[in-house]
């Protein structure tokens, strides 16, 4: 039996020469590379047909694409690929700031985008149920802390309304007439137009729940007691 080797990622290629199993190595090692920068490579020996239909570079020259969702890109210059990759991580990064960016070359659509067809690199926000979108980056720090804020007051018990939005509790008189604030705890109805308010009615609710407590407590003890 001649000494062979087998590769065990490509069942069921087997190499008699060492230089060749060297060679297959390499290939594997490159394209594992490429693919940590999320691109799959094909030498002029591979056939990419099978996911790539209509690849033009296809058994022609080494060639890399994309395997990011919904991107086509291909790429035969490695530092067309480096740029493609910081581009994909870029994006990235904005998503996990809550956003999401989309290209003058790239639809949106989104009916309720105000640059929806009009081919401008433009940023969503994709917090639910935040249907605010913009162009300056600028604005995604703004914004966002407008989202740390909204999120500190409902762990307090509110919920702020701009004058530009519409106000989610029905029939509200102060919907898209100017800023204001709902408490949001069960059984209150009541309305701040200033967060220097916040605190006083915090506390109002603090102490009814602390009475409620006590009184609740109370009543147990009595029971205990007489019995």
């Amino acid at each position: 039996i001649r000494e062979h080797f087998h590769c065990l990622d490509c069942h069921p290629r087997v190499f008699v020469k060492k230089e060749e199993m060297i060679r297959h190595f390499k290939w594997h090692k490159k394209r594992d590379e490429s693919l940590q920068h999320g691109f799959m490579r094909y030498s002029p020996g591979d056939d990419c047909n099978d996911r790539y239909r209509g690849c033009p570079h296809n058994r022609k020259q080494t060639h890399y694409h994309c395997v990011m969702n919904n991107c086509d890109k291909v790429y035969i210059s490695t530092s067309d690929v480096q740029m493609h990759a910081n581009y994909h991580r870029k994006d990235s990064a904005i998503i996990q700031e809550g956003f999401q960016r989309f290209r003058a070359t790239e639809d949106c659509a989104t009916a309720h985008c105000a640059f929806n067809g009009q081919r401008t690199t433009h940023f969503h926000c994709r917090r639910p149920p935040c249907n605010y979108t913009f162009k300056n980056k600028a604005d995604m720090e703004k914004h966002k802390s407008y989202h740390v804020k909204d999120e500190q007051l409902a762990r307090d018990g509110f919920k702020k309304f701009m004058k530009n939005e519409a106000c989610q509790l029905d029939g509200c008189r102060f919907s898209r007439v100017c800023n204001h604030i709902h408490c949001i705890r069960d059984g209150c109805t009541y309305v701040l137009h200033s967060s220097g308010q916040l605190y006083s009615h915090k506390r109002k609710h603090e102490r009814r729940d602390a009475e409620l407590a006590y009184r609740k407590s109370s009543a147990v003890i009595r029971y205990y007691y007489f019995f």
